[in-house]
C-alpha cells in the first residue's frame, strides 16, 4: 500500500509538470539543465533479522560522510526532474539480543550507493535570495561489501526539503535534508553471505536513514 501511494504521488507531480511546462517564457527556457556535486552526512540505519546460524537479532549500517552528483532538467518554473547518485562509506554490524549483553560485532566494511530519480517542487516564492523547495525521490539503495562478499540492492525512496540561493544566473548553492527509507524484505531472504554463515530476513523490514548535504549548483 505504501509503495502504491508513493507511485501515485509521483504520477500526480509528473502530470503537474506537463501541465505547467507550456507556461514557460523565453527567460525560463534558458539554463534548463543543472549539475550539482554535493557532500554531507548520512546517518546509519538498522533492521531486524532472524538466522539459524548466528544469534544476531539486528543488522546496522553506520553513518558516514556522503558525496555524489545530481543532474537536473527544469520542466517549468516550479518543477524540476533530477537523476541523483550518492555514496557513503560504512560498516555492517551485528547486534545480539539486549538480554545477552554482548558487544556488537563488526562484520565487514561496505560502500552504500543510492540511485534516485527525483522530482523537485519549488515552493513558488522567495525569501530574499533564498528559494525553498520540496523533494520526492524513487530508486535503489545498493550495499557493496569489501572483499569476496555478495552485495544487495533494495528499493528506496526519499522525501526532503531544502533551499536554493543563487550567486549569479548560473551558479548557486543548495542545502538539503531528506528522509530515506529502504525496503529490506517481507519474506525469508538471504541478504548477505560471509565466512561464518548466512543472514536471513524473516519479517517485513524498512531501514530508515537521514541525509544532510550541501551542493554547488551550476545551470547551463
Amino acid at each position: 500500500m505504501k509503495n502504491k501511494t508513493t507511485i501515485t504521488i509521483l504520477l500526480v507531480l509528473l502530470a503537474l509538470g506537463a501541465a505547467t511546462a507550456g507556461a514557460q517564457d523565453k527567460a525560463q527556457e534558458n539554463s534548463k539543465f543543472s549539475i550539482m556535486p554535493h557532500a554531507g552526512y548520512r546517518t546509519g540505519g538498522s533492521f531486524a533479522i532472524s538466522s539459524e546460524d548466528v544469534a544476531y537479532t539486528q543488522l546496522s549500517l553506520g553513518g558516514g560522510i556522503v558525496y555524489g552528483l545530481t543532474v537536473g532538467y527544469r520542466l517549468s518554473e516550479i518543477l524540476t526532474v533530477e537523476a541523483m547518485w550518492s555514496r557513503s562509506g560504512s560498516a555492517l554490524t551485528g547486534a545480539y539480543p539486549v538480554a545477552d549483553e554482548m558487544p556488537d560485532d563488526k562484520l565487514f566494511n561496505l560502500s552504500e550507493d543510492q540511485f534516485h530519480a527525483n522530482i523537485r517542487l519549488s515552493a513558488g516564492y522567495e525569501i530574499g535570495k533564498v528559494q525553498p523547495y520540496f523533494l520526492l525521490g524513487l530508486g535503489l539503495t545498493s550495499a557493496n561489501p569489501a572483499g569476496d562478499i555478495a552485495g544487495a540492492s533494495r528499493f528506496s525512496w526519499s522525501l526532503g526539503t531544502g533551499i536554493d540561493t543563487m550567486f549569479s544566473k548560473k551558479i548557486g548553492l543548495r542545502a538539503q535534508a531528506k528522509l530515506i527509507p529502504t525496503y529490506i524484505s517481507n519474506m525469508d531472504t538471504i541478504l548477505f553471505e560471509w565466512v561464518g554463515g548466512y543472514q536471513a530476513v524473516s519479517l517485513r523490514n524498512t531501514m530508515t536513514q537521514w541525509e544532510f548535504t550541501v551542493g554547488l549548483i551550476y545551470h547551463f
